[in-house]
């Protein structure tokens, strides 16, 4: 991965190769994890720490936090009892919930997880309407953790695996220690190096996922034609398809992308008013490509946890105790 990082650029997001720029598309994102990209945005504000009594109303009582940000390891004393109603279950579920997100979709270092994803778990049942895979998405591009995808679309040196099933979904699956007969190779940089700069676009599986079907994918693969904004707790970062053609669009031949916009250029100088009025289509992109390429504001998740969508019909089993959501 060292020798991956040094050849991305936190401005477009995306890797620069001898033969043009790729990146981990929503696409990709959504098949390996088994998380759509797109859809309601979560109304969160990460810059507000929740006060007390709303933690309280969330989850049943007052974890230990500071900054906006709380150790994700003591909510498990959360769901250790049966619930005496729906609303002790729902914060049963939101403890759970949080739980996840600090253990896999949206690490922090030291074990910890931002309390600002409470706000879109207001209401369970619309819960998996929002767009959670967008902000998962912008916390990787934050952080950088692209090894599965060097795996599955450049090829690069993925260990071996004994998974016979191409179509599994979703495709991390296929990376667990069921599957992994050997470690990831390290400390080789030099090696990887070389590799990085004599690969060519004929080596790519640029339609790795074109022939898997899921209920997550098809919103994916319309997201992946636009420039989108996504939103996490860390920061804003840009998905911009129109750097990365072969991907997003199919183009058979590279198409040398253009200057950024001043707007993506000055992310970071908006306020949050201006960031959330870049919905209206990009000209630019629809004269330059011919497709309906449009900007997208994404600032979360998606599809998410549909066993909360009936908080009053059934049953959820977590860490071996029964708590009826």
């Amino acid at each position: 991965m060292t020798a991956l990082a040094e050849r991305w650029w936190d401005t477009t997001n995306t890797f620069h190769l001898c033969f043009g720029e790729v990146t981990v598309t929503p696409l990709d994102f959504a098949a390996f994890i088994g998380l759509r990209v797109g859809g309601e945005p979560i109304p969160f504000d990460p810059s507000t720490d929740l006060d007390d009594t709303a933690l309280r109303w969330f989850l049943g009582r007052v974890p230990r936090h500071s900054g906006g940000v709380a150790e994700y390891g003591q909510f498990t004393a959360y769901w250790d009892h049966e619930p005496a109603d729906d609303a002790e279950a729902a914060q049963m579920a939101r403890a759970y919930l949080l739980y996840l997100f600090g253990a896999s979709l949206f690490p922090l270092r030291r074990s910890r997880v931002h309390l600002s994803y409470l706000a879109g778990l207001v209401d369970l049942r619309q819960a998996g309407r929002l767009d959670w895979g967008g902000v998962a998405l912008c916390t990787l591009y934050c952080f950088l953790g692209a090894a599965l995808w060097a795996y599955e679309v450049l090829g690069m040196f993925p260990p071996e695996n004994t998974c016979t099933n191409p179509h599994l979904l979703p495709c991390a699956l296929a990376w667990g220690k069921e599957y992994r007969r050997a470690k990831e190779r390290r400390g080789q940089v030099m090696t990887f190096r070389r590799w990085l700069d004599n690969i060519t676009g004929v080596t790519v599986h640029w339609d790795r996922w074109a022939r898997l079907e899921a209920d997550f994918l098809p919103r994916s693969r319309e997201v992946i034609r636009s420039r989108v904004l996504l939103e996490c707790p860390l920061g804003w970062q840009w998905y911009l398809g129109d750097r990365v053609t072969r991907q997003s669009l199919g183009s058979p031949e590279l198409i040398v992308p253009g200057p950024l916009p001043p707007r993506v250029q000055r992310t970071e100088t908006h306020t949050r008013a201006e960031l959330e009025q870049f919905t209206v289509p990009d000209t630019d992109l629809e004269s330059n490509h011919h497709h309906e390429l449009g900007d997208l504001v994404v600032s979360a998740l998606a599809q998410a946890l549909d066993i909360f969508s009936n908080l009053s019909h059934f049953s959820v089993q977590i860490s071996r105790v029964w708590v009826r959501v």
